[in-house]
């Protein structure tokens, strides 16, 4: 992985949408992530280092709350 492109997780368990994104982001120089429940994005930020996050506020409210929490 190129050290110089910032990195994203986009959490998002509609598919289309986090597909439509990471589209855009890449073709904009970034490393994208993608994971569909807070199980997935866990792990991903646990093995990478993340510049930014995009979540859907209401996956789960709470839990994505501490999942934000735990990211930062």
């Amino acid at each position: 992985m190129n050290s110089n492109l910032k990195t994203v997780l986009i959490l998002d368990d509609e598919t289309p949408i986090s597909w439509a994104l990471k589209s855009l982001l890449c073709m904009e120089n970034y490393q994208v992530y993608t994971a569909s429940t807070l199980e997935e994005a866990g792990l991903i930020s646990h093995d990478h280092p993340l510049s930014a996050l995009i979540t859907e506020y209401l996956l789960n409210k709470t839990q994505t709350i501490d999942m934000i929490k735990k990211i930062k």
